[in-house]
């Protein structure tokens, strides 16, 4: 359920997960107003992705149909929120051309303009010293060059003899430039796909194939909380639900919960007994953490981390 961002933060602050008070304040004033703007169900303090030089703010906005997709945000001052960009099909390819995929392990540098360039691959030599490894420039940057070399004045010359005008060579569509905003886009949605987890029974189909709030949902007890099969990841639950069309009560065992998910070290789960709380976590992304209030429709999920997808823990685990 929607919790207001101080009780909110209260719950994260369990975590070690603390939020500067100058961007709580500024969000506290300027959230209220992008909800409104945009006509959201519900904002949600998503997370911070943290960069070298700043860290980014995220938030979340959601519909009442879980079936409409969520819009995120981002901010490095809690002030001023711009919507990240669509992930599309070619920035996905860019990125996994250019190094910056899902598994890529840089740091994101905290400019929103920092440009996308191919990431230079490193090499060791027979005494084990790094080199750089050499890549060929791009062809359509040297094209690009030639002609803003090419003087203006030979075409005017060419019309003053009456010389056959020579067709001209037909440019190459220039692809789009990508920057570290796009990324950060990618990022957040990658995450959120991958863990986004609620209560399987949070949510229930309503008539024309919306999923939205389940009523009859009072929350999870205490044993139910530290248990996996008691959640799965929002888009699974969604998928399963929509298709479901007897539109009967929602039958849990179509559903793959947490606990059926490979690795099966994927993910952890805890419980805290003196505050109640459940906690999982998705061990692939370190830095994220969703809690559940036993016994209450409380829960939320943040991540606060640099982006970077933990590829070894299989192995180290």
């Amino acid at each position: 359920m929607s919790i207001d961002l101080t009780t909110f933060t209260s719950y994260i602050s369990k975590f070690g997960i603390i939020i500067p008070t100058e961007i709580l304040s500024a969000a506290e004033l300027s959230i209220p107003l992008l909800k409104k703007d945009y006509k959201f169900h519900s904002i949600k303090f998503w997370g911070r992705l943290r960069g070298r030089l700043n860290d980014y703010f995220i938030i979340r906005g959601d519909f009442a149909d879980y079936t409409q997709p969520s819009y995120f945000f981002y901010s490095l001052d809690g002030v001023e929120w711009a919507q990240l960009p669509v992930v599309s099909d070619e920035l996905i390819q860019h990125l996994k051309d250019t190094g910056y995929d899902k598994n890529s392990q840089d740091m994101l540098t905290g400019d929103p303009s920092f440009l996308l360039k191919k990431v230079k691959k490193i090499k060791y030599n027979e005494d084990g010293e790094e080199e750089e490894e050499e890549e060929p420039e791009e062809e359509e940057e040297e094209e690009e060059e030639e002609e803003e070399q090419q003087p203006e004045e030979e075409e005017d010359e060419e019309e003053e003899e009456g010389a056959e005008k020579k067709p001209k060579r037909q440019k190459k569509p220039k692809k789009p430039k990508y920057r570290e905003l796009d990324r950060i886009s990618f990022i957040c949605h990658t995450i959120d796909a991958e863990c986004d987890v609620i209560p399987v029974r949070f949510v229930t189909l309503a008539t024309h194939g919306r999923v939205v709030f389940n009523p009859a949902f009072v929350g999870l007890s205490p044993y139910q909380c530290h248990t996996l099969s008691s959640f799965g990841r929002k888009s699974m639950v969604v998928d399963t639900l929509k298709k479901n069309i007897t539109h009967d009560v929602f039958i849990e065992s179509q559903v793959e919960t947490l606990d059926k998910e490979e690795p099966s070290c994927k993910w952890s789960v805890e419980f805290q007994e003196d505050s109640s709380i459940g906690i999982v976590s998705n061990n692939l992304w370190e830095g994220h953490k969703f809690f559940i209030i036993a016994g209450s429709r409380t829960f939320g999920m943040f991540y606060d981390g640099t982006g970077i997808y933990n590829i070894d823990f299989v192995f180290t685990f």
